[in-house]
């Protein structure tokens, strides 16, 4: 999205927290694919990280990430259809990186 649309992601990039609501706007944010269930939820933005930001969903469709090892299986063994009953959900978090005050006065002294 950094090279898609600048000025929305620089926008983006000015708030303290974005938050994402919905089955469709979870998918959207990991692009629609079918990651590995245990694949982080850092990985599956590929890279779409211009603040902190939340996802908020009710598991409606079979594209999910970041869930523990073995998290899925135990799921299925519960409910074969859990990922489309719309009686499951996620909240996922991502924290923004932040650099350090101590590497920004680092870096400036070297420059110099």
């Amino acid at each position: 999205m950094c090279n898609i649309n600048p000025e929305l992601y620089a926008n983006l990039s000015e708030s303290r927290l974005v938050i994402f609501k919905g089955d469709l706007n979870y998918r959207k944010l990991i692009g629609d694919f079918s990651w590995s269930f245990t694949d982080p939820f850092t990985t599956c933005l590929r890279g779409f990280l211009p603040t902190n930001l939340v996802s908020l969903r009710t598991v409606k469709a079979d594209l999910i990430c970041g869930l523990l090892e073995g998290q899925a299986e135990k799921l299925f063994e519960i409910d074969q259809n859990w990922m489309t009953t719309g009686e499951y959900g996620t909240i996922q978090f991502m924290i923004q990186p932040t650099i350090s005050a101590e590497a920004v006065i680092t870096n400036s002294l070297s420059a110099q």
